[in-house]
């Protein structure tokens, strides 16, 4: 008895999991992720406990809540323009205990690479919470590529800058990957190629950072492996590579970066007085790059053999298609799903973009597309798809991400989760429904029966069909083939779209070859002033036809 009520008292405070050794934290997160509604229960009750003498938690008389059904019966689902007016006054004044109990220990900030970034006001324990999720996250990536913990191994992390500066109260605005780097075990931050210099550096432009980068990762040849939330960021700096490795091959030989680069002073002296020249190291770049091999990886850096990045969505689509150009040896695994409201899963299997979800530091709940109730993690069904609803240590109360998330398995009492896509990416006809997951289902099972794959889609309503924009992997891709082939895959796969079909609502679809590299070049032209490739998203669905030179004749 004494034993089960020390489970049930730890994990009603996430800081007392936090300050267990790291090897008992573990054991402790593996406990809960086995019994997910006795452990949501309680987190549920802890976090209104926590909150309740708050503005927010005064309105909904958080305190005479004893139940999860008196939480929904009480808190209805809300979104962002809900807390809009109460974060405004935190960034305007510093305000106190509105969304929960105490200060705001910083933003922050979506990637906002469309329309104005929102904030979310983070809590000293939301931050604990994110921290135990990243370092659990580190360790199962560490049990599945042990060789990232070999003495001279060394790891690229690509992400977000972490200081987006602060608002007119004085509060720091940070960034969800930039956070996640901070949280990582020290015995991986120790083995990270950039130098603290660059990581804390601020201000820098695409061309600068990109370069710093590159420079750096080419100069290691014992990188095992890279973190990168979107691949493509790292993809993109293998292309440069192949264009620049004269110059930056010189430049590691020298052991000094190139006066053509608007490095600032400061950092640029940080820097190089840290350089030494390296050129048996330039030799072997030369030679690798010389070699005419569109990304020789393994003679760049012989033990390279781990990829770290999100597996799942639009992002998933281009880490399939980086994977096809890649040694056969190199294991991908998921970063995992999250976002700036908070960080979700727990991947645990290589390649797999799914995982146990966090349990322990948020509450879930989940709606069904089309329907008003929604379901609690332990009532989910396998191979379905579920709105995501969160309440939060950092005060979002039944905040619905507008997040689809598919349940691939439920392993005893827990289901494995991934993110799929936005609810709103969605093709819509006469008011039916088909969303980009379906799509990418659909297209995912034609390009493996027709051994075609795909680099990159995008897809908009032309006339009365659906219109497909398609880069492909290799040169053999047969348009009309393929054409037919997802016609009827679609008709066989997606009821909404054969009933549109039977109607006559739709004609049959339509597959457009794109030129190679469409892709790439799309994402350099998308990337905002401030921000970088890790931060760019594509859409898949389109509202007007690509530039003709585009479409492969």
């Amino acid at each position: 008895m004494e034993k089960k009520e020390q489970h049930e008292v730890g994990f009603l405070n996430p800081e007392k999991i936090a300050c267990l050794p790291d090897q008992q934290a573990f054991a402790w997160i593996e406990h809960a992720l086995q019994e997910p509604q006795n452990i949501q229960s309680q987190v549920l009750l802890d976090i209104l406990q926590q909150s309740a003498q708050t503005t927010i938690g005064k309105r909904y008389q958080f305190e005479k809540i004893g139940t999860v059904t008196d939480f929904q019966k009480t808190v209805p689902i809300s979104e962002y323009s809900d807390y809009h007016q109460m974060i405004t006054e935190i960034t305007d004044q510093g305000s106190r205990d509105l969304l929960f109990s105490g200060a705001v220990s910083q933003f922050i900030a979506t990637s906002g690479t469309t329309g104005t970034p929102k904030l979310f006001p983070e809590s000293q324990l939301g931050s604990v919470v994110k921290a135990l999720v990243s370092k659990n996250r580190a360790i199962k990536m560490m049990m599945m590529a042990k060789e990232v913990m070999e003495p001279d191994a060394r790891v690229l992390a690509i992400a977000n800058s972490s200081d987006y500066g602060v608002t007119k109260s004085g509060i720091r605005i940070g960034s969800a990957s930039g956070q996640a780097a901070s949280d990582l075990p020290p015995e991986l931050l120790k083995k990270m190629v950039l130098p603290m210099e660059l990581l804390l550096a601020k201000d820098l432009s695409n061309e600068v950072s990109d370069y710093l980068v590159m420079f750096y990762m080419l100069k290691e040849e014992n990188l095992v492996g890279v973190v990168a939330s979107n691949i493509a960021h790292f993809e993109l700096l293998l292309d440069q590579s192949t264009d620049r490795f004269s110059e930056l091959s010189e430049a590691i030989a020298e052991g000094n970066f190139s006066s053509k680069q608007a490095i600032p002073i400061e950092l640029r002296v940080a820097l190089e007085k840290q350089l030494l020249p390296d050129p048996d190291r330039a030799q072997m770049i030369r030679q690798a790059f010389e070699g005419g091999e569109k990304y020789p990886i393994l003679k760049i850096w012989p033990k390279f053999s781990v990829v770290a990045c999100w597996l799942s969505s639009s992002t998933g689509r281009v880490a399939r298609s980086f994977k096809c150009r890649m040694p056969e040896q190199i294991k991908f695994l998921e970063w995992g799903y999250g976002a700036s409201e908070g960080k979700f899963n727990i991947p645990d299997q290589v390649g797999d973009p799914a995982g146990p979800f966090a349990d322990f530091g948020y509450f879930f709940e989940f709606l069904p597309p089309g329907q008003t109730k929604t379901k609690l993690l332990h009532e989910l069904e396998e191979k379905k798809a579920y709105e995501l609803i969160i309440t939060t240590y950092s005060g979002l109360y039944r905040y619905n991400l507008k997040d689809l998330v598919w349940v691939k398995e439920i392993k005893g009492k827990m289901p494995r989760l991934e993110f799929l896509s936005k609810s709103a990416e969605k093709v819509t006809v006469n008011d039916h429904n088909i969303f980009v997951f379906e799509l990418d289902q659909v297209l995912e099972a034609v390009s493996e029966s027709c051994r075609m794959g795909i680099h990159f889609y995008e897809v908009m309503i032309n006339s009365s069909h659906l219109q497909f924009f398609i880069e492909s992997q290799d040169e053999g891709f047969e348009t009309k083939k393929y054409e037919l082939a997802l016609e009827d895959q679609l008709r066989h796969k997606n009821s909404v779209y054969d009933n549109l079909r039977k109607n006559n609502i739709l004609q049959p679809v339509v597959v457009s070859r794109m030129v190679n590299g469409y892709r790439n070049a799309k994402i350099r032209r998308a990337v905002m002033p401030g921000k970088n490739v890790n931060q760019t998203k594509l859409k898949t669905i389109i509202e007007k036809m690509p530039d003709g030179a585009d479409i492969f004749s």
